[in-house]
């Protein structure tokens, strides 16, 4: 079984040439693309100062008018102190910002409901891109590095990934510790300037990720309708979404261009869904609707004083969130998927050396140079390839069954036929073991038309190849049939087990080799002979060897394909 590395099949499903035109596309439009957000400066007092120091630096008037209001109205001075710098910002937003706000009445008017149902429709373009990187961080930040730093995942493939060591019978205890070593090695040793360009990368990443998330649609519904052109809302509706809002607009931070086109072909890579063009389909047309909402979150920035507003909401001029930081933990994610391909090609190719050993054993008993292949695999051929867990298994119990079993065919047919049981019971059960291996080897050949190009599921997966599409209904499609495809495979495998058990127990007893009373021996074995008139107990002893041997093969085989795919 060819065996395809972890970091290939990270970029599997799209071919080199297209993802070269893909990103000629993107590179394309990058003179164009803005590289940054900036965060409007708005006129709020940040100082941490306490009132009783804050309050000294103000004009005599004011500090005047503070007590005289507070005396007057019998509260404290902070509360008027408070209400003088919300009014301020009122009256800012007004002069700055017209339109936006009813500061009398508390309101937030229609200019307010449709800059955030422009923002929701930003978020509502780029959703759809961030599905794939659900709970997947760490392996976008392995395939964001293949555009940020190259040179460090071609030094990880040739210095540290077991692959680029041959495949030998034996593995050296010492040579895991070794890669292991290298990759450190390797993270340790990345230069300063990549970093930085990951972090930046990392930290747009985790920005627009939260970006998607900001509760749009529950702050629409909270508007309420005086006509089809005019909405409002009161302020103390807003509280909650206002900081969700703010602790995202407030920042600053650059969107690499390396970042957007890394984001869109994982995307591609690993959509379950039917992508349309309006979504970006195109990579030229997602850069330059990527450009087009970014813009639009910026003029957001520009146009909407939403750190005034929140103060104004919650009816304190000193109100601030903690604003968003991320992206930090960019390198240990990164690390630790590494170390998980790591593990995963160590794995696979650990099975590939076992294999190697198995080979040894494979031409002594069998005399077979490699092993065989199942015929039919059609998904091989489809979306670059798909993942099957009994590969090799099932490749080899086909062989045997055609191959093997029915060489000693005939010789088991003469033992039922003329053979005397020293116990009945005996001839009853090599005759139901004979008759399941005879029905498992018609079960493989029914397997193999199953998946053959005019079988029931290789008809269907020509079908999905030739269309050439990766729709959801074909991606569900396709998953159900490798569904049926392993649960019928892992039947087939059991039966082979069991049926071989029996056969093996039943001629150990006809050999009179068994220690177990159940079995017994065939008196005239000696003189049964095969349609050549010569004696057949030698073809019983192969048939027992061979049938032993190929249990042994099912154990380790099955294990090996279990961690390939693991």
């Amino acid at each position: 079984m060819e065996t395809r590395n972890s970091f290939d099949q990270m970029v599997s499903e799209i071919s080199e040439s297209e993802r070269l035109r893909l990103l000629a596309q993107m590179q394309s439009t990058e003179e164009q693309l803005p590289s940054s957000l900036q965060a409007t400066i708005e006129q709020i007092d940040d100082s941490d100062e306490p009132f009783e120091i804050r309050i000294k630096k103000e004009s005599l008037f004011l500090r005047l008018l503070v007590w005289l209001k507070a005396f007057l109205s019998n509260t404290t001075k902070e509360i008027i102190y408070n209400e003088y710098k919300l009014a301020q910002i009122s009256k800012n937003v007004h002069k700055v910002y017209p339109g936006l706000i009813n500061s009398k009445q508390n309101l937030l008017l229609v200019p307010f409901y449709n800059q955030i149902s422009d923002l929701k429709a930003c978020a509502d373009f780029f959703r759809p891109y961030f599905v794939p990187t659900k709970d997947n961080e760490g392996s976008f930040y392995v395939f964001l590095s293949t555009f940020i730093m190259p040179e460090v995942t071609s030094d990880i493939k040739s210095n540290a990934d077991p692959f680029s060591n041959p495949i030998t019978p034996e593995v050296k205890p010492e040579m895991r510790t070794q890669l292991i070593r290298k990759l450190e090695e390797i993270f340790d040793t990345i230069p300063a300037q990549d970093r930085a360009r990951m972090y930046f990368s990392a930290k747009a990443f985790e920005w627009l990720r939260q970006f998607v998330k900001l509760p749009f649609s529950r702050a629409i519904a909270k508007f309420t309708s005086v006509n089809e052109r005019n909405f409002y809302c009161n302020f103390d509706q807003l509280d909650s979404e206002i900081t969700a809002f703010v602790s995202l607009l407030c920042n600053s931070l650059s969107i690499p261009d390396e970042f957007l086109e890394a984001l869109y072909m994982f995307s591609l890579r690993n959509s379950k869904r039917e992508m349309s063009e309006e979504e970006g389909r195109d990579a030229g047309e997602f850069i330059s609707q990527a450009r087009s909402n970014i813009s639009k979150i910026q003029v957001f920035m520009d146009t909407v004083p939403i750190r005034s507003l929140g103060c104004l909401i919650h009816n304190d001029y000193r109100w601030h969130v903690n604003l968003f930081s991320a992206g930090e933990d960019w390198f240990v994610k990164y690390k630790n998927t590494w170390k998980k391909i790591f593990e995963q090609q160590w794995t696979a190719w650990e099975s590939e050396c076992r294999k190697q050993a198995l080979l040894t054993s494979l031409k002594t008993d069998f005399q077979l140079s490699s092993f065989p292949r199942f015929p039919e695999r059609p998904w091989e051929n489809l979306w670059n390839g798909l993942p099957f867990t009994y590969d090799t298994t099932l490749g080899f119990l086909n062989w045997f069954l055609r191959e093997q079993f029915s060489s000693f065919e005939i010789d088991l047919k003469t033992v039922l036929v003329q053979g005397s049981f020293s116990k009945t019971e005996n001839h009853t059960m090599l005759s139901d073991t004979f008759n399941s291996m005879v029905q498992l080897s018609i079960s493989f050949q029914n397997f193999e038309r199953k998946l053959s190009v005019h079988g029931e599921l290789g008809g269907i997966f020509r079908k999905i190849e030739e269309e050439r599409s990766r729709t959801l209904q074909a991606q569900n499609k396709v998953e159900q049939m490798m569904r049926e495809i392993e649960s019928d495979s892992k039947t087939l495998i059991h039966r082979f087990g069991e049926t071989a058990r029996n056969l093996c127990q039943i001629l150990s007893g006809i050999l009179g080799l068994s220690k177990d009373p159940r079995f017994d021996t065939v008196t005239n074995l000696n003189k049964l002979t095969d349609k050549k008139n010569e004696p057949i107990i030698k073809k019983i002893e192969q048939a027992l060897a061979s049938t032993e041997n190929a249990l042994h093969f099912l154990m380790e085989l099955e294990q090996i394909d279990r961690q390939t795919q693991k």
